[in-house]
Order: C-alpha cells, then sequence, then structure tokens
C-alpha cells in the first residue's frame, strides 16, 4: 500500500532485507535442491524489481498455476 502511495521507505527497507538475505543464499545455491535454487533466484530477482502485480498473479492467477521453476545449472 505504501508502495501505491508513493511511500518508498518501507519498501527500500524490505528491498534490503531481501538482498541481505539472498547474497548470502546466493553463494551457497550448490547446498539447495534444484527447487530451492529456483526460489533463492526468483526471490533475488524479486527485489530488483519489487513487482508487486507478480506477487498478485502469482497466487492467484492461471498464468503460475502449473509454473515449474528450471533445473538450475
Amino acid at each position: 500500500m505504501r508502495h501505491l502511495r508513493g511511500e518508498p521507505e518501507l519498501v527500500d527497507k524490505f528491498r534490503h532485507s531481501i538482498r541481505e538475505y539472498t547474497d548470502g543464499l546466493l553463494g551457497k545455491l550448490d547446498l539447495f535442491t534444484p527447487y530451492g535454487q529456483g526460489m533463492v533466484r526468483e526471490l533475488a530477482a524479486f527485489a530488483e524489481t519489487i513487482d508487486f502485480d507478480l506477487v498478485i498473479r502469482s497466487i492467484s492467477g492461471q498464468e503460475f498455476a502449473h509454473y515449474e521453476l528450471p533445473v538450475a545449472a
């Protein structure tokens, strides 16, 4: 809601927190299953875009109803 109202302070803190979390995990991807690796990468990408419309679609839209993460290389 604050993001939509043009009040970015909390969104920026949220983004910073996600980036710190994923930066640590990206260096340890070999410890995760392919699914876990994909989730970490998706979360890291979300931290860059903070696309809340994507969150809404991924929760309730048919677009992701059968979404399969690519196998990590």
